[in-house]
């Protein structure tokens, strides 16, 4: 005669259904500011410089394995902006963002004499 045990197999199954399938976790790539702050860069350049990254890349999403099954999801653009910031600002007598990169009239208000445009070389999107 055969048994069984309808609890056991009830776990069995959730936990095989759970250990089967990959989650997805937001993480923040931005590091603690702090020890940036910190660090020694030589001395700062007399200019004014910009950073311009558009809606479209501050809005990318990427996902990437996380291992064990799951997977990691991050903003690049967004998560780094801050980080960017405060390093040109260490470099650079003021730093400023840009809503568009065409913007003459900002750009000759605001005395700029470089824009960077960060770009990510390889991302997994989703």
């Amino acid at each position: 005669m055969k048994t069984w045990n309808l609890p056991l197999n009830i776990f069995t199954a959730i936990t095989a259904l759970i250990v089967l399938s990959g989650c997805s976790h937001n993480i923040q790539l931005t590091p603690d500011l702090t020890s940036l702050r910190y660090v020694q860069t030589g001395p700062v350049i007399d200019k004014n410089v910009a950073y311009f990254i558009s809606q479209e890349d501050l809005s990318k999403q990427v996902t990437t394995s996380g291992g064990g099954g799951d997977k990691v999801t991050y903003k690049p653009y967004a998560d780094t902006e801050v980080v960017l910031n405060t390093v040109l600002s260490k470099m650079f007598s003021r730093v400023y963002s840009m809503n568009s990169i065409d913007d003459q009239q900002y750009i000759s208000d605001k005395n700029i004499s470089f824009i960077f445009v960060p770009k990510c070389v390889h991302m997994a999107t989703n």
